[in-house]
């Protein structure tokens, strides 16, 4: 268990440690579209373009941080500002302000998702409202989002399919145990769903 804990303690570090703005320079400077990134990542000045340049293909040797790439990947983090393509990390996650594509990797969070999370743990924090963040699809592992959730425990709002689903707004769950609080009644294995029960 501690072994676990930790690697969630390590996943979370280093997505957080790439956050913040995408500014520092890269050995050619200036660039808006650059056809390649190569980032040595943890050093700021270690990569070909700029942060802030449109890339189509980003590699980061270690954490990967750009605008915004077609196909990005990266060995620790992988981290955009819009994801138009797939982006994979190969330990531990991808985070992205506006995932327009399919990201892939044990963690995945996005502060839009308008394309695919594919995953362990698929999230968004961001903002008051996860559902008006998050309205395509999540698979595997714990999915907290919107529109339809495949995986061992979902949260959130409309479809979901997994072994345990719940919430506040789901219209239909299908599982192994299935919490909805506006069904009369909220608990219940293989199927539930939204009966028009008013909540406080």
């Amino acid at each position: 268990m501690k072994k676990v804990f930790l690697i969630f303690i390590l996943m979370f570090t280093v997505l957080a440690l790439s956050g913040g703005d995408f500014e520092n320079k890269g050995v050619i400077s200036n660039w808006k579209f650059a056809p390649l990134q190569v980032d040595v990542g943890l050093v700021n000045e270690k990569k070909l373009v700029d942060e802030s340049s449109d890339t189509f293909i980003s590699l980061g040797l270690f954490i990967l941080r750009q605008k915004s790439a077609v196909i990005s990947f990266a060995f620790l983090a992988n981290t955009l500002q819009n994801n138009y393509g797939i982006q994979i990390p190969l330990f531990p996650g991808s985070a992205t302000d506006n995932n327009y594509g399919i990201s892939l990797g044990w963690d995945n969070y996005s502060k839009n998702c308008y394309g695919i999370q594919l995953g362990m743990i698929n999230h968004s924090f961001a903002g008051d409202s996860v559902e008006k963040n998050n309205e395509r699809v999540q698979f595997c592992g714990i999915n907290i989002a919107d529109t339809l959730y495949c995986g061992l425990v979902n949260f959130s709002d409309k479809f979901q399919i997994g072994l345990f689903n719940a919430g506040k707004g789901a219209i239909f769950q299908i599982g192994l145990l299935n919490y909805n609080p506006r069904s009369y009644i909220p608990w219940m294995p293989l199927i539930n769903c939204d009966m028009g029960k008013k909540t406080k």
